[in-house]
């Protein structure tokens, strides 16, 4: 949730203020790829390897796929849309964020 006002603030920056922005956000959102792996290998003690195979594999799975399907909509709609809508992805950790959590008595919406 740290990068959200960063990845918003990057469309109306001019270059230089693009690039200090997205530096930041890229190092905020790299900040969080490992307590994450270690919180899932913490669910799955005993099959580590797996768990960690899938995260990197996931990841590097879903980031070729974004690029692909940016790129094509950028060809077709332009770079400042897809600028646009890239800024606003973060904004979908703090909709996870939001979902209802699971505890003993059953679900709680915080």
């Amino acid at each position: 949730m740290g990068s959200i006002p960063f990845a918003v603030m990057v469309p109306y920056g001019d270059i230089t203020t693009a690039v200090v922005l997205i530096t930041v956000v890229g190092f905020l959102i790299s900040l969080s790829f490992s307590p994450i792996l270690v919180y899932a290998q913490q669910l799955m003690p005993s099959k580590i390897g797996m768990v960690s195979g899938l995260f990197y594999g996931v990841a590097m799975g879903m980031s070729g796929i974004g690029a692909a399907i940016m790129g094509s909509l950028a060809d077709v709609k332009g770079i400042d849309y897809i600028q646009n809508i890239i800024s606003l992805l973060p904004l979908l950790g703090l909709v996870v964020f939001l979902f209802p959590q699971r505890t003993k008595d059953g679900f709680y919406i915080p």
